[in-house]
């Protein structure tokens, strides 16, 4: 996938999650709350968003896949240090690479720092212009 090709997406008219995203325990990291839903445009076209929360460190991640192409975007708030962006920092495609390096370039967020993992979820998906019916968390789920 091209910058350009990922612009037009980003842009793209008429992006949902349909239902509520809904955030269950990891079966492997109880501390850890996992889930996903499928994002899909007026085109036809599909992504998958990945959400992630660690109740033990507050770190919160969405990240986003589309299948044959790899990882697109991904918001880290409150997780592990980036080079000079901090803690709290986005990563984006910049080029046909970008995906198979993991999105490597990120831009700082340091705004988000603090925030829960809903607030979180609804500025990613406003800002990238996905409507939604929410985020439901299952914290107190075995």
């Amino acid at each position: 996938m091209t910058r350009a090709e990922f612009e037009a997406l980003l842009s793209s008219a008429g992006k949902t999650i349909n239902g509520p995203l809904e955030l269950l325990p990891d079966v492997s990291q109880p501390r850890k709350f996992v889930g996903q839903g499928a994002i899909r445009n007026v085109d036809g076209h599909e992504a998958i968003m990945h959400v992630r929360f660690d109740t033990r460190t507050l770190s919160k991640t969405i990240n986003v896949v589309v299948n044959g192409v790899g990882p697109i975007c991904r918001l880290d708030v409150d997780g592990v240090r980036h080079r000079t962006e901090g803690r709290n920092h986005k990563h984006d495609l910049r080029t046909e690479r970008c995906p198979e390096r993991n999105l490597p370039e990120a831009v700082a967020r340091p705004e988000l720092s603090g925030q829960s993992i809903d607030h979180v979820f609804r500025t990613f998906c406003r800002e990238a212009g996905i409507r939604n019916s929410g985020l439901i968390t299952r914290l107190g789920s075995p």
